[in-house]
């Protein structure tokens, strides 16, 4: 076999250069094609999320949870500098993305998915007649259970835990739905503010709130009412990450409104031995502290025992509070209604005291009142003393006295993950030894 001549080699690699180049200069338009694309397409929007507690874990898991303020005012804490590395659009976050979705690897929560659950919220909520200031009446029945959760402010890490530990307690299932439907679950407002994650922890409320409809009862906190949000963290949150949302000096600012203005003021239980023979009503009421003094009048009970009173089939009703103070003449002799216990909010910075997360206040409107706190974020570990992830659920019983509200808390700075439990007399609040 003859060998290649010089002249035959340079041309054998010429040929294989040239090869090589017009397969580089192919690859190279591609990806200059495939890039512009990336850069000219918007970023896509995403209107699913957090569909199971797995994937709320992990989602967490990604977060630190323990982020410090930037500032000592622990009223208005900021944490500016974390939103904008966290959270700021960049050229590069959003390339990436981008990518993300090209790949259908859909992130568990989105800002896109905030709105479109928002929204959807405040539709239906509206369409129910939920709206302006009213307030909601549920029955319990002695197989009922009442889970209540009080102040979370942006827990977002606890409020995942408290969804772990419903799951242990057989109440809630992976898909973040009730499994009984004589169980509620009740947020005593509040749930905003103080911390990095509103928009996540605000989210979970709204999906609790989807799937489990007149289950789940948002109770309006001062937190929620419009004057007071717009200067606290909810507003930069809003403004740092969903500014490509809206278009409003604050994104997303009227659907915000719109949702809260959605929320009832005060929910009011009622008991399952009234309105026997002597045609009686009891109940206990569950509200968040309320700064209005003039809503704090209309909510008197002589204006709604009418709506107390009324009978319906329907697992939630809900009335309108009259603008006019005026009482009824029909009203104000319509038997007997007795209020039995008080579960409220209280203004922290003039009421407190260090609790684990339920504690005895001094009597209300003359009956028994409990407070509940659940929300140990830095903010709260500083300023109150606060460690605790806690919620409680009240157990009612054929017999009023036999009623039980019972704590579940864990020490957030302990590494056991479990929870808890410790239980009282629901209407004297003596404690129940529960290895009897």
């Amino acid at each position: 076999m003859k060998k290649r001549s010089s002249y035959q080699l340079k041309k054998h690699w010429i040929k294989k250069i040239i090869r090589h180049k017009k397969i580089a200069i192919f690859f190279v338009t591609i990806s200059a094609i495939f890039f512009l694309i990336l850069v000219i397409l918007p970023v896509p929007s995403n209107t699913n999320g957090f569909k199971s507690i797995s994937e709320l874990q992990t989602y967490a898991a990604s977060l630190d949870e323990n982020i410090e303020a930037e500032s000592e005012n622990w009223l208005y804490p900021s944490f500016e500098s974390y939103y904008q590395n966290k959270f700021s659009s960049t050229f590069t976050k959003k390339i990436s993305k981008k990518l993300s979705y090209m790949f259908f690897k859909m992130p568990p929560f989105s800002e896109t998915y905030f709105k479109s659950l928002l929204v959807e919220n405040t539709q239906e909520r509206h369409e129910s007649g939920w709206h302006d200031n009213f307030i909601q009446k549920i029955n319990i029945d002695n197989d009922s259970k009442l889970i209540i959760f009080g102040a979370i402010q942006g827990a977002f890490h606890s409020m995942v835990r408290y969804l772990e530990q419903l799951q242990k307690l057989d109440i809630i299932n992976e898909h973040l739905q009730l499994k009984d439907k004589n169980t509620f679950i009740v947020f005593l407002g509040n749930v905003i503010n103080r911390s990095p994650f509103t928009l996540e922890t605000l989210t979970i409320v709204l999906k609790l709130l989807k799937e489990n409809p007149s289950k789940v009862i948002y109770l309006r906190g001062t937190n929620e009412f419009p004057d007071y949000w717009r200067r606290h963290t909810l507003r930069r949150e809003l403004e740092l990450r969903t500014r490509d949302l809206s278009n409003s000096q604050i994104p997303l600012e009227e659907e915000i409104d719109n949702f809260f203005n959605t929320l009832p003021i005060t929910l009011y239980c009622i008991l399952n031995d009234s309105n026997k023979n002597t045609g009686s009503l009891s109940y206990f009421k569950i509200s968040p502290f309320i700064q209005n003094e003039k809503l704090k009048q209309s909510l008197a009970e002589v204006h709604i025992k009418q709506f107390l009173k009324s009978k319906s089939t329907d697992p939630i009703t809900f009335f309108n509070i009259p603008k006019n103070e005026a009482v009824p003449h029909s009203i104000s002799n319509d038997g007997n209604v007795e209020l039995r216990a008080v579960i409220t909010d209280i203004l922290k910075r003039e009421h407190y005291e260090e609790t684990d997360g339920l504690r005895l206040l001094s009597p209300m409107d003359g009956v028994i009142a409990w407070t509940v706190l659940s929300c140990p974020t830095m903010v709260y570990k500083r300023a109150m003393n606060f460690y605790y992830d806690a919620f409680v659920i009240i157990s009612p019983n054929k017999l009023t006295k036999k009623w039980q509200i019972s704590l579940f808390h864990r020490d957030v700075r302990k590494p056991s993950k479990t929870f808890v439990s410790k239980s009282y007399d629901f209407f004297t609040g003596e404690k129940i030894d529960q290895s009897a």
